[in-house]
């Protein structure tokens, strides 16, 4: 006998959302900078093409609240690029923070620079993390 196959896993978000803040203090040469957030799936969710142009030496700041998926080896992709290749030159840089802590902050050479991070971790939540 054929056995009915079982329903295709449904991978919809479930439980609260988790914060998302990126912070961007661009060099000298902001059009250089572009980024993008990439869901589990592999969609563009956010990126800096839907966002207002980076400015010299002014601090951009963005929040989206990410949905939660809590299945193995499913993580969100921050993918932050420089089309010249040099990187942010300090004093700038560039921070992703999730859950209000701080997961990566970087300045210098870089072309292409990806953080994976997943929406099931158990991120502290006490106050934010500085440098």
């Amino acid at each position: 006998t054929i056995q009915p196959s079982s329903p295709p896993t449904s991978h919809q978000p479930s439980g609260e959302c988790m914060p998302f803040e990126l912070r961007i203090l661009p060099d000298s040469y902001p059009s250089e900078t572009s980024w993008e957030i990439f869901d589990p799936r592999g969609d563009v969710i956010a990126s800096s093409v839907e966002e207002d142009p980076l400015e010299n030496g002014k601090l951009f700041e963005f929040e989206k609240c990410l949905g939660t998926y809590c299945v193995d080896d499913w993580n969100y992709t921050f993918v932050i690029k420089d089309s010249y290749g040099d990187g942010i030159i300090s004093p700038g840089y560039f921070e992703i923070c999730v859950h209000g802590n701080l997961l990566k902050r970087h300045s210098g050479d870089f072309y292409e620079d990806k953080t994976s991070f997943s929406s099931c971790a158990d991120y502290p939540t006490d106050s934010p993390t500085s440098l």
